[in-house]
Order: C-alpha cells, then structure tokens, then sequence
C-alpha cells in the first residue's frame, strides 16, 4: 500500500509542477503550493492518512481548475474520489482511524480498482488509435514522437542519430499498438505480470522524455500490479537504512521544484509558458527516477513471482467507476466530446459527420451531437478567436475554454495548412469568460453559411452564456476542417 502512495505523491509532484502558473488567482496559486507542499511530504512519509489529505486537496483543486484537466487529470480525480469514499468506509478519517488494519483494508479495495482502471485506460489507448491516420505514417502521431525523440538532447546528449524514414515511421506506428496491447495482457496473468512490468517501464520512459507526468502516473498504478515484498524493495518504503537515502532526495527535489514553480509562475502566468519552463527540469527529474526505478525493479525481480493471484472484485465504488471511465472513454463516438476521453495523441477524427475510425461508424455522433453546430470563425478582436480565422497546423490553443494543439504531418512543407472550425458551445464559452473580465468581444462568424456580425458577443442571443457547469466542466475542442486525422492533444 505504502509504494503506491509513494509513487503517487511523486506523480502528483510532476503533475502539479508541470502546470504551475497563476490562472485562477491567489486562491488557486496557495492551493497549489499547499499541494505541492503536502505532495512532497507524503513521498517522504507515505500513510494512508496523508494519502487522504493529498487527494482531498488535489482535487479540490483539479475542481477549481476546471475545465482545464488534461486526459490523465481526470484518471487521476477519479481516483482520488474512489480512493477518499474508500477511506470513508474503512473509518480512516476518525480519530486514530489510519491503523495498520485499516491501511490494509484499504489496500484490498483499491488494488483491484487501480488494476481494472489501468486496463481501461489501455484499452481505449488502443481502440482510439484503430483509424486511419494513425496508420498513415506522414500524419501519424507514432511518426511525430519519434521525431520528437530525435531532435531531443537530453543531458546534452544529441539523439539525432536515431534512424528515420518511412519504414521507422511504420515500425512506430506498430510497435506502440503491439505494446500498449501486450502492456494490459501480459500483466493480466501472473506468469507473464514481471515482464509486462518491465515493458510498461520501458515504454513510459520512453513516452516521459515528453509527457513526464503522464508517464509518472502509470508507474504508480502499476504499484497495484507488484507483490508487496517487490513493491517494497522497489520504492524503499520498508523501514531500513535506504529509506534514508530516499527522503532527502524526495524532499530536495520537491522543495527545489516548488521553489522554481513559484519563481516561474510570478514571471510567466499563461498555462504554455509554465509547461515551457517546466519541461526541461521534469525531464531530466524523471530520466534520473527512471534509472532508480528501472534499477530496483529489476533488484527486486525474482519476488514478483510472488505476485498475488486476481483476488477479490472491486468494491462497490470501484465497479461505478470503472463503468464511469468506460463511459468517457466512448464520448468521442457519442458526438459529446473528443478532449479529455483518453483519446490523446491518437489522430481520431470524429467529428461533424465524419470518421477516420475503421470501426465505428460516423452516424454514432446522432446519439447525442453535442459537437454540432461548428462555426467558422472570420475575425475577432479576441486574438484566440482570431487564430483560428486563417488555415494554420496549431489553431489556437486555449486551456481555459476550448484547445487544439495540432502538429503538422511529416510532409506539411508539401501540404496546406487546414482551417479551424469551432463547436458553438465552445464559443459561447469563451465570450462568457471575456464578458466575465469586462472586455468585450468584436466577432465575426459563419453558421451553416449564413454569416454574422457583432460589435459585443455577448449581447449575441446566438452566443447566450451556458450554464454554469458547461463553463466549468465541458470543454470542446476546435475541429480542424479537411485535416486527414491530424495529431492532436
């Protein structure tokens, strides 16, 4: 239980530091440092009780935040409910209520529902990558990481040696299919379990060279995956003289971490200029807890085969969200949503009548078609909106109200740039949050055809605020229009 909590403080600690700026105000920025700071305690002392605490202030704080939750942010507030309903249940927030028992039972609830929601995750990882841009290597995103991957210099280190062409675009494209398939199998039985361990390992520290704290967060749901005598040895969470070794390069690399967060966040507040800064450190943090992992995993290889059998079923709670995450996991096919559906990086393209997935139909989105209508947008003095007036491989990234973040194919030197369309909650969205600051919005946009002017969008009554909890929970995404499955976030 403890190498769990472990592993998740430290992957709370990446996610927190990887967006560390000052959108939602003073209140916001103390909820962050608090967390940072509770993060950092909990990794050098994990206990159940302060597990409680660091997911109760985590997802506060993911609430205030919204809706700019990223795809591994809900998992992780799923989660955080899960496991706090658990600790309601087991008596953990009573008075001397965190005992070795109740830690235990504690344990036995969440281990399955930690394993089932890792599977989930994977298999929609999968399903969402079965369309034909991501099999297309110029527009693949497999061809981008990979080109990504080359042109990094992590420690200096040039990596531009790394072979290119089509055929290792193709090879990309397979290979990541084939892993995030046998990552879940293999782990799925007890004889295979250690290897698909070590794959996941090798797989996240590969995909952490970008997305650190999404591979993090991985790392720490494998923990329900590992015996406890593994779990222990690989997480020095046993009480022995090499924990003592491990808290002070834990609370260093939180208290320093948290120093630079707050320094960078007073100088730069948007959300891309704190990944911006962020990047770089985080990356070299977890390429140096990659090799401490890798190493005490592989030191405690011969105990995983004591690894424990299915065991019981998940408890209630643990059932309601699996079928929770299954759910958003199928948003994208509804016609609701294709942000925050684990559908990341996949080249999905379902939207506005079309699909570029080889199984599931376009007219699937009939079931709901919260995407419909799209706007285009002709001109604006909102120079977010305004960016997605002319063709352009990036559209406009906004984590606020609506986000885009495309990268153009391999080939985009030979190609055209395509043209953003944008769903019309989504703009109703971001005329709200600007007429919520006072500043006006001048606009100019098409529907169906029928082009439209106005001086002040807010007094639009096609662009009517939407209710409170769309502007707080719903988060569409700008369609781009004509792009055969373009990488996008």
């Amino acid at each position: 239980m403890r190498a769990f909590v472990r592993l998740w403080a430290i992957a709370c600690l990446f996610n927190l530091i990887s967006h560390f700026d000052l959108q939602g105000g003073v209140l916001v920025l103390a909820g962050r440092a608090a967390c940072l700071a509770i993060a950092g305690y909990v990794a050098v002392r994990p206990c159940g009780r302060g597990w409680s605490v660091l997911a109760a202030t985590y997802l506060a704080l993911s609430i205030a935040d919204a809706p700019r939750v990223n795809n591994h942010g809900v998992l992780i507030a799923v989660v955080h409910v899960v496991g706090l309903i658990g600790a309601l249940r087991v008596g953990g927030w009573r008075a001397g209520g965190w005992g070795a028992d109740a830690e235990r039972t504690w344990w036995r609830r969440m281990r399955p529902f930690l394993r089932g929601s890792l599977a989930i995750l994977y298999f929609w990882a999968v399903v969402h990558k079965l369309n034909g841009g991501f099999l297309d290597p110029v527009w693949s995103c497999a061809s981008s990481e990979w080109a990504k991957l080359t042109a990094s210099r992590p420690f200096e280190i040039p990596l531009n040696w790394l072979p290119e062409g089509v055929g290792i675009q193709r090879l990309a494209i397979a290979a990541t299919l084939v892993v995030e398939t046998a990552i879940p199998l293999s782990l799925l039985f007890r004889g295979t379990r250690r290897f698909g361990i070590g794959l996941a390992v090798v797989f996240h520290g590969w995909l952490g060279m970008t997305y650190p704290a999404f591979s993090a967060t991985l790392w720490a749901l494998l923990a329900a995956f590992l015996p406890d005598v593994a779990a222990q040895r690989a997480t020095r969470t046993e009480h022995d003289a090499a924990n003592t070794i491990d808290r002070p390069l834990v609370f260093g690399a939180a208290a320093f971490a948290t120093v630079l967060a707050v320094a960078a966040a007073a100088l730069q507040t948007p959300e891309d200029s704190a990944v911006a800064w962020s990047l770089p450190l985080l990356r070299h943090l977890f390429l140096v807890y990659t090799v401490v992992l890798g190493v005490r995993i592989v030191a405690a290889w011969k105990d995983m085969d004591l690894s424990p059998g299915p065991g019981r079923g998940p408890a209630p709670e643990g059932a309601v969200a699996w079928l929770a995450l299954a759910c958003i996991g199928a948003l994208p096919y509804l016609g609701v949503q294709a942000t925050r559906s684990f559908a990341m990086y996949s080249n999905l393209e379902v939207s506005s009548g079309r699909s570029n997935h080889l199984v599931v139909p376009a007219a699937w989105q009939r079931v709901f078609d919260r995407r419909s209508p799209l706007v285009t947008i002709r001109g604006s003095s909102d120079p977010i909106l305004a960016a997605l007036a002319r063709p352009g491989w990036s559209g406009a990234p906004d984590n606020r109200s609506f986000s885009t973040f495309g990268r153009p194919p391999v080939d985009a030197a030979r190609r055209s740039p395509p043209r953003w369309r944008l769903p019309l909650r989504a703009l109703r969205s971001r005329v709200a949050e600007r007429a919520a600051r006072g500043e006006r919005t001048m606009l100019s946009y098409e529907i169906d055809g029928r082009a439209y002017h106005t001086l002040d969008a807010a007094e639009d009554p096609l662009l009517t605020s939407p209710r409170a909890w769309e502007r707080r929970f719903v988060r569409p995404r700008a369609v781009p229009d004509g792009a055969e499955g373009l990488c996008m976030w």
